[in-house]
């Protein structure tokens, strides 16, 4: 019922509500979406470059234990190694994960914005708006997030050093 209601809000005032641009408004937002793209292209070869480092980080115990002659199960030290490089390798393939779906929002909203500034296509200007609206948000999450485990590694650094000067 109350779902109704906000969709006939919404396409009571997109019926009200025509999109006009002045040619140096139009140039300007042209502009803006194209470096909008540019981002998304330089997050696809991010991802790309976090997979290579994945794939090096991955064979870097192997040569490690070959160098010095040793297999994994008879050193523990590089035993564990191999553990936090493989779990750093899981998170980092993770991040490559999310900033390929960054660039994909990124890409899709500038295109579907680019779609309505050629055409005057309101449809075109809310599913762009919408892709970069998910885009803005999982962003936001996601430094909050980072933040507060940037916040807990400062404080256990910090109560570290305390507890290690007692």
């Amino acid at each position: 019922m109350e779902e109704n209601t906000i969709l006939e809000q919404e396409e009571k005032l997109s019926q009200q509500q025509c999109i006009t641009m002045t040619p140096s408004f139009k140039n300007e937002f042209l502009s803006t979406v194209k470096w909008g793209k540019y981002i998304g292209i330089m997050m696809y070869i991010s991802a790309g470059l976090i997979v290579l480092l994945c794939i090096a980080m991955a064979m870097f115990p192997a040569s490690l234990a070959d160098s010095y002659g040793v297999d994994d199960a008879e050193d523990v030290s590089i035993a564990i190694g191999s553990i936090v490089i493989a779990i750093t390798v899981i998170i980092m393939l993770l991040c490559a994960g999310l900033t390929v779906f960054f660039g994909y929002k990124l890409q899709k909203g500038c295109t579907e914005l680019e779609k309505g500034c050629m055409n005057n296509s309101q449809n075109n200007y809310l599913a762009g708006i919408h892709h970069i609206k998910i885009f803005t948000q999982v962003c936001g999450v996601l430094m909050i997030i980072s933040l507060f485990i940037a916040f807990l590694s400062v404080l256990g650094t910090f109560a570290a050093g305390i507890l290690s000067a007692l």
